[in-house]
């Protein structure tokens, strides 16, 4: 579904190669793109054997956001994967290690920001938005981790978080993941 509406807001499919899109304005293509979302649950601690399944696993995709990671498992990820290029954002809410959210991607990456969302009781308050290229054309990636919302605290820090991030969506232009 994500490649469908990339596709769309590259431009027009091909009907030659379906994995292509083709602008309106240059005549260049584009080509579809692979994303994963994927929470580690605290996981993917350097040491661990899960480490090289998780790489095996999002290795076969384009871009992967991660939640809950640990920085250096995040650069051991991108390492491992395939994916080289990435960027981390350190969740200050979590009150242990250096756990976050990373963007992992094959796709070679640009401008990063980092926004704290409004704190909320379980603490998971980060939000990371990256600039990549993709078939010479700008592509902004936004990997957001806030709670569900399991307590009074947790819902009303959750439409909070989500009123940010809905607004820095709608001042982004261009596509989006």
């Amino acid at each position: 579904m994500v490649a469908a509406l990339l596709a769309l807001a590259c431009g027009e499919r091909s009907t030659e190669r379906p994995d292509v899109a083709t602008s309106d304005d240059s005549g260049s293509e584009a080509r579809s793109l692979k994303v994963m979302s994927a929470n580690i649950y605290l996981g993917g601690k350097k040491d661990r054997p899960g480490l090289d399944s998780i790489a095996r696993y999002v290795g076969s995709v384009d871009v992967v956001f991660l939640q809950e990671v640990d920085k250096g498992s995040a650069e051991a990820l991108a390492r491992k994967s395939g994916l080289e290029n990435f960027r981390f954002a350190k969740d200050e809410g979590m009150r242990v290690g250096e756990y976050g959210v990373a963007t992992l991607s094959r796709l070679p990456l640009g401008a990063t920001e980092v926004y704290t969302l409004p704190e909320t009781a379980q603490g998971y308050d980060v939000m990371l938005r990256t600039e990549a290229r993709l078939a010479e054309r700008s592509l902004t990636l936004v990997n957001a981790f806030y709670p569900a919302g399991y307590d009074k605290e947790g819902r009303s820090g959750r439409l909070e978080a989500t009123r940010v991030v809905l607004g820095m969506l709608e001042r982004t232009e261009g596509p989006l993941v």
